[in-house]
């Protein structure tokens, strides 16, 4: 147990950790994190998966877990705060994405 507030960014085995929400096999979000997990060795376990981004930014709100998602969408949920954003520190993704957070959840779990 801790804080994530001091945390910067995150790497897979960190995402790996955490129960996580994410979008179905196949979108394009899921695919670049299959791969990343693929190379370090890590299953890639959803505790719920979903096709829509609003019903993964529901979950995340409702404390269900955490969300990769693509920052542009969130910018504001981000500004007012209902939402913290963790940029994913992985080299060779090709795409900058950013694991999400309520706020409240935030503070309530660290990454070992």
């Amino acid at each position: 147990a801790g804080s994530l507030s001091g945390v910067k960014k995150v790497g897979v085995k960190d995402l790996a950790e955490l129960p996580l929400v994410l979008s179905s096999r196949g979108q394009t979000v899921r695919n670049i994190l299959e791969d990343a997990f693929a190379e370090q060795g890590l299953p890639l376990k959803p505790v719920h998966e979903a096709n829509s981004m609003l019903l993964l930014k529901a979950m995340v709100l409702q404390k269900r877990g955490y969300a990769v998602l693509s920052i542009g969408s969130l910018a504001p949920d981000l500004a007012s705060g209902r939402l913290v954003a963790v940029p994913i520190g992985q080299s060779g993704m090709s795409l900058a994405l950013t694991m999400v957070v309520a706020r409240e959840h935030f503070r309530l779990r660290a990454v070992q």
